[in-house]
């Protein structure tokens, strides 16, 4: 029976994504930053990005 992919930290979720787009991601990514640190960072510039949108409404 598998595991849940949630802890009491964090949460573990898989997607599908482009190859031209993972690929314009390699180019931007700071030295020494992994992919789940720039995606992590994406979205939460994202989120906040959005909120603020909803705000103006």
């Amino acid at each position: 029976m598998p595991t849940d992919r949630i802890n009491n930290k964090s949460q573990n979720i898989a997607a599908r994504v482009p190859h031209e787009i993972m690929e314009k991601m390699e180019t931007v990514k700071e030295p020494n930053e992994n992919t789940s640190q720039f995606i992590v960072n994406a979205m939460k510039t994202e989120i906040k990005r959005r909120k603020r949108k909803q705000q103006l409404k």
